[in-house]
């Protein structure tokens, strides 16, 4: 792993591009991004490793892509996104970044609310010149179940009413069984986790006054990032179940997995 150490007077100059960058976001009445020093060294190594092994891109031959790198560093993210530039002051590299409309995009992003820039002076006195890395990101705590299950609640409860269909019971069989079962649920994807999962219930929702039970499992790094399917705007449903643990995604990243059973 590369780590850049900053000057005082490197730092001083991330920060305040960062306080021109979030003066620029202001222009279009967006929030300001926070600074974050994690993504600062991210930022700050990669302009070291493009800087000593001659290139200028997205993608390291030697540390990947942003994803890896994020990754490397522990950092869990909702979303990322990365600008690359030059100029001879912080103010003329920031021009030329929002003169051109892919770096201008990552700048104004709605969706991101963190930002880490590293800065390498690469430069002589008589012609100075910075290289910028910028690192926008939507960081990800480390989730609680508990509480992803009451976000996927609220999604479930705000879905159906959007759809004018009636609100959803909890029905406590179908709790009993989901909690019974959401240690079938894999990490990683597996199209074939529900049919094994409705197929190992099917015998124990006899007498429950159930005719069937539809079955959706999800791992997501985030509850927020839980979009309900149509499973769960059945006008016909009568109640559901729902279950939440710990799990990791294919990446190998604390996630949550969610079992949902939906009774007809």
């Amino acid at each position: 792993m590369i780590v850049a150490k900053a000057t005082p007077a490197i730092v001083a100059l991330e920060r305040k591009m960062a306080a021109r960058l979030n003066r620029d976001r202001a222009k279009n009445s967006l929030p300001a991004l926070v600074y974050d020093d994690a993504l600062a060294d991210i930022a700050r190594a990669h302009s070291k490793d493009m800087h000593d092994r001659k290139f200028f891109a997205h993608d390291s031959p030697f540390t990947g892509s942003l994803q890896d790198r994020l990754d490397r560093a522990g950092y869990l993210m909702q979303t990322a996104r990365e600008n690359l530039g030059e100029g001879a002051t912080i103010d003329h590299a920031q021009e030329l970044l929002l003169k051109s409309p892919g770096h201008y995009a990552n700048i104004m992003a709605k969706e991101v609310t963190h930002i880490g820039i590293g800065i390498l002076d690469v430069g002589t006195k008589q012609q100075p010149k910075l290289l910028v890395t910028q690192v926008f990101a939507t960081p990800i705590k480390n989730q609680d179940p508990v509480a992803a299950r009451g976000v996927m609640l609220r999604r479930i409860a705000e879905a159906r009413r959007a759809a004018g269909v009636r609100a959803l019971p909890s029905h406590a069989l179908l709790e009993k069984l989901a909690k019974k079962h959401i240690a079938d649920v894999p990490n990683g994807a597996d199209a074939s986790a529900n049919q094994r999962i409705g197929d190992a219930i099917a015998g124990e929702l006899q007498n429950s006054g159930m005719t069937g039970v539809s079955v959706g499992t999800t791992v997501f790094l985030a509850p927020q990032m839980y979009e309900p399917s149509g499973l769960v705007t059945d006008p016909g449903a009568r109640g559901y179940g729902l279950a939440t643990a710990p799990a990791k995604d294919e990446q190998g990243r604390p996630a949550i997995k969610a079992l949902l059973l939906v009774g007809q």
